[in-house]
């Protein structure tokens, strides 16, 4: 979706959007058919208040790249026309509403909180270095490896918390969803090598990607967000 940053909208919700993400981080990337992604700990990171009716739980992250040939759901965002390299998708789904989390590895929730943070091209990502470096290792017999460094959500966000938002529905009768869409204003920077290999690990061919919407009749919303007091934010 291309975002127009002049026809948005303020968020007055009184309780401002916040995120938990506490200490039990991601240990491992699993290849997928569409590419990779990371799974948390089983400790709730959750994402809350706002306009979200319930606390929302991460259950995956993974990334869509320009470039990465996937299907039409792989929603990747412009701003006022600028493309990015790429964005992270930090997934999370509402656990009031759907179903428990061992069924998250063969069902995708109905309702979905997705905190999307665009990614350009500059200097190297520490954070990203622990699983990028990984991701050539990924293949048909090797769908799961583990690294000793764990991956922090936290220290994938920018500095800066201020977002743009939107929800939709897509589907109809059983295969209805609801998505809450969460795009951080600022970019975090990744290598070239980092974006390359994201773009292209086992199992994901190269191509033109899924074209990016226009705003269209969509209502955005801006708003900041902030780290919950008692978890732990960056140092």
């Amino acid at each position: 979706v291309d975002i127009k940053s002049d026809d948005v909208l303020v968020n007055i919700e009184s309780n401002p959007l916040e995120l938990d993400y506490n200490l039990n981080h991601c240990q491992s990337v699993h290849k997928t058919d569409e590419g990779w992604k990371l799974v948390p700990g089983t400790n709730a990171h959750e994402l809350f208040h706002g306009s979200l009716e319930n606390p929302y739980r991460l259950y995956e992250i993974h990334g869509h790249m320009v470039g990465d040939s996937c299907l039409e759901s792989c929603r990747r965002h412009s701003v006022d026309g600028k493309e990015y390299a790429g964005e992270l998708h930090l997934v999370h789904y509402d656990p009031n509403l759907s179903f428990s989390p061992n069924k998250l590895n063969k069902h995708v929730p109905d309702r979905r909180a997705i905190v999307c943070i665009l990614l350009e091209e500059g200097k190297v990502n520490n954070e990203l270095s622990k699983f990028t470096n990984e991701l050539s290792e990924l293949s048909y017999r090797v769908t799961k490896i583990g690294f000793n460094d764990d991956v922090n959500p936290t220290y994938l966000l920018p500095e800066k918390l201020d977002f743009w938002m939107y929800k939709e529905e897509t589907g109809e009768g059983m295969k209805k969803e609801y998505l809450t869409w969460i795009i951080f204003k600022n970019p975090i920077e990744a290598s070239k090598e980092q974006i390359n290999a994201m773009r292209s690990p086992y199992g994901r061919a190269s191509g033109p990607g899924s074209a990016i919407q226009p705003q269209s009749k969509r209502t955005i919303t801006e708003g900041q967000a902030a780290f919950k007091r008692c978890s732990v934010g960056k140092e």
